[in-house]
């Protein structure tokens, strides 16, 4: 028998702001714009979606200020992690607990000019993190750099439980890894296949 829980946090995400504290952790004029950034969008993604901020009104000052909170509610979610992975350890549970962290989508974060998500699905938005902590001694300080999904969270997590995931559930449990060729990401209205 075990616990399951679960802790959510919406950040980071737009409206983009930070608590008092970390707000003025990182410099805008600091930071360096990531790989992608241009001038202006193209057409192709303005007429998919011009944005809920308006991608076209989007200037290089105002991606820094927002890259500024982005990264300051990021510091706000590894403090809080911080201090669950301490509780976990002054209680004794830590050798023995499965943490899964995880995201549903990026952000473009600049990336042909875009904030947020909502248009084609291009790499800052479908790349997501995944750290998975395993139960004492099992797969320590690996990095994969196969194609993971989603999916194959819910199936790891039944299998680290002792339970086989049901029949429906076609995701693989990482902890034996992936081999996959390509995968597929399904956007609502689009569908992606992303090979390595």
């Amino acid at each position: 028998s075990g616990n399951l829980s679960v802790m959510s946090f919406i950040k980071p995400h737009h409206p983009f702001d930070a608590v008092d504290k970390d707000a003025n952790g990182y410099d805008p004029a600091a930071l360096s714009l990531l790989p992608g950034w241009t001038p202006e969008c193209f057409d192709r993604d303005l007429a998919l979606n011009p944005g809920y901020f308006p991608h076209k009104d989007l200037t290089e000052a105002r991606l820094r200020r927002v890259m500024a909170y982005y990264y300051a509610t990021i510091s706000q979610i590894d403090f809080h992690v911080g201090r669950m992975v301490r509780l976990l350890k002054d209680r004794g549970f830590y050798e023995d607990t499965l943490i899964v962290f995880t995201a549903d989508h990026g952000d473009y974060m600049g990336f042909h000019h875009l904030l947020l998500k909502s248009n084609l699905m291009y790499d800052p938005v479908v790349k997501v993190p995944l750290i998975i902590k395993y139960p004492r001694g099992r797969s320590r300080g690996l990095t994969r750099r196969s194609l993971v999904s989603t999916v194959d969270v819910a199936p790891t997590i039944l299998r680290q439980a002792g339970l086989r995931p049901g029949p429906n559930m076609h995701g693989l449990d990482l902890d034996q890894g992936s081999d996959r060729e390509v995968l597929f990401v399904d956007g609502g209205n689009q569908l992606m296949a992303r090979t390595r």
